[in-house]
């Protein structure tokens, strides 16, 4: 698990363990770039670093560019390097390490000052085939100038050209950003990834994300992770999690009560029954509305099946919580929500399953979050794990689209820590928020924007919490795994022609490939 924190918080920390380690900010700063060149030189061609323009500021930022250029100079790579406010702006240990390059300057360095466009064109050539950005860096606030506005936009638009971003992109600010910024390839991040980099504006435009060693371990970091944002990897996955007692039976292995379906909507409860059971649930039960009972003892054979009471609309009536009540009862989790509508009597009902038993564990997702809109306090002090896409969040945390998409992260972190239950907010990446504190999932692509994606996921976490009991880790799981087979899916057929149920038979590779299994 490492630590991500937010750019603009980032500074201070890295200033309180350089106080507190002895470590200097120039050693730091040597380290960085060292790690840089490193990345550069296992992942491009010796044409290419040839053929490379750096663009520095007159910050922390710049004096990354410049060992870089150093060391690249030292192994007799030609490089350009363009000072974007000129020599006499330079300050600080970026001056002390500008001062180190100047003598290799009339060798393999080429420095110009390219205050404009114009000055950038004539050190540009068909020739260049890679241009790093180290014009700001992390400190930067407010928007570029005119003229510096005109260099990033003229880097953007560059063919033929890899683009990496040092530490992060200059001119961004924020995943939502509004004005113009280096558009990256790469992002070879310092020390420790930057929240800005992951989401939407700021993770189309950093590229790819690397974090590079500067020297300092992940524990300095952790401890100073005031946000308590992290990433999670695969490691940070027990395999006890979904390990089976060799004397294990069906019903010691997770007992999952889905509770979903409706006219038109009967592909839901599929693809979560059966990604529940190719996950490892060792017995499912599918309660359905007896209207689309026929339909899903066709479409599921593993899958334990019962019929429920319908209403007017054919979805299932709150008359049936009679009929489910000891299956609930049975059941290690309770999995609502998959395809179940939104009709005002099925919504009832719901919410009464929720009232009435305080013992239950319940995964609630899809159709019955809907239950909870206006009635959030229903779920404070339960067994819950809610799992809500953006549109769904904001309608049982209250809060309108442009607010959350201001501050999700700590929206997500508050609505979590208020109601005391678990939440999986579905995004680009996903986030899972419980007790102060939020894991944002590093795997899964564009792919998994799809109809049905969803339900897959609800089936999956929901088996492994009800063999686990594991509520937290159950959560963080099934996200990963979720994701590893829509990265494989992604490798197969592209960011366009995954659909749900391809997702289904990669979830054995999945677990294979987390050693889970």
């Amino acid at each position: 698990m490492k630590s991500i924190f937010p750019k603009d918080s980032f500074q201070k920390i890295e200033e309180d363990i350089c106080n507190s380690t002895g470590i200097s900010t120039l050693v730091l700063m040597e380290n960085a770039g060292r790690s840089c060149v490193d990345f550069i030189t296992a992942n491009y061609s010796a044409d290419q670093i040839s053929n490379l323009l750096i663009l520095a500021g007159k910050g922390n930022n710049a004096g990354d560019g410049f060992v870089i250029a150093r060391h690249l100079a030292n192994m007799n790579y030609n490089v350009k390097l363009g000072l974007v406010f000129g020599r006499d702006s330079l300050t600080g240990i970026a001056l002390e390490n500008f001062n180190l390059l100047k003598n290799q300057e009339r060798t393999f360095v080429h420095v110009f000052d390219c205050r404009d466009v114009t000055e950038l064109e004539k050190n540009l050539s068909s020739e260049t085939r890679i241009i790093i950005d180290c014009i700001f860096g992390i400190g930067f606030k407010g928007s570029p100038d005119e003229k510096i506005e005109g260099l990033l936009r003229k880097v953007n638009t560059l063919e033929n050209v890899e683009r990496i971003a040092i530490d992060i992109p200059s001119g961004l600010t924020s995943h939502k950003q509004n004005g113009v910024c280096f558009s990256a390839d790469h992002t070879l991040t310092m020390g420790a990834m930057k929240l800005e980099c992951l989401f939407y504006d700021g993770k189309k435009n950093s590229g790819e994300p690397h974090v590079m060693n500067i020297g300092i371990s992940d524990d300095e970091f952790a401890v100073r992770n005031e946000e308590c944002i992290f990433k999670t990897e695969i490691s940070d996955i027990e395999k006890s999690i979904l390990s089976r007692d060799v004397s294990s039976n069906k019903y010691t292995n997770g007992k999952l009560l889905l509770i979903s379906g409706s006219p038109g909507l009967t592909g839901a409860t599929y693809l979560s029954a059966q990604s529940a059971i190719r996950t490892g649930s060792g017995a499912v039960i599918a309660a359905v509305p007896n209207s689309v009972f026929e339909v899903i003892e066709l479409k599921l054979t593993e899958v334990m099946k019962m019929p429920l009471q319908e209403n007017s609309s054919g979805s299932i009536s709150f008359k049936s919580y009679e009929q489910i009540r000891d299956k609930i009862d049975w059941a290690d989790v309770v999995l609502v929500g998959p395809g179940l509508s939104k009709n005002e009597d099925t919504m009832e009902l719901v919410r009464r399953m929720v009232i009435e038993n305080n013992s239950c564990r319940f995964l609630i997702d899809a159709d019955a979050i809907y239950a909870f809109k206006g009635f959030s306090g229903l779920l404070k002090g339960k067994d819950i794990i809610l799992t809500p896409h953006f549109g769904e969040f904001t309608g049982v945390n209250e809060i309108e689209i442009d607010e959350l998409m201001v501050d999700f992260v700590g929206e997500a972190k508050r609505f979590s820590e208020r109601l005391g239950i678990t939440l999986v907010l579905k995004n680009a990446p996903t986030l899972i928020a419980d007790n102060g504190k939020v894991f944002i999932n590093p795997t899964g692509k564009q792919n998994l924007a799809t109809a049905g994606s969803g339900d897959v996921l609800s089936g999956m976490i929901g088996a492994i919490w009800a063999k686990s009991g594991k509520r937290l880790e159950s959560a963080i799981a099934g996200t990963l795994l979720h994701g590893m087979a829509g990265d494989m899916m992604y490798e197969e057929s592209g960011e366009s022609s995954t659909i749900a149920s391809d997702l289904i038979g990669k979830i054995p590779a999945a677990k294979v490939n987390a050693g889970l299994i």
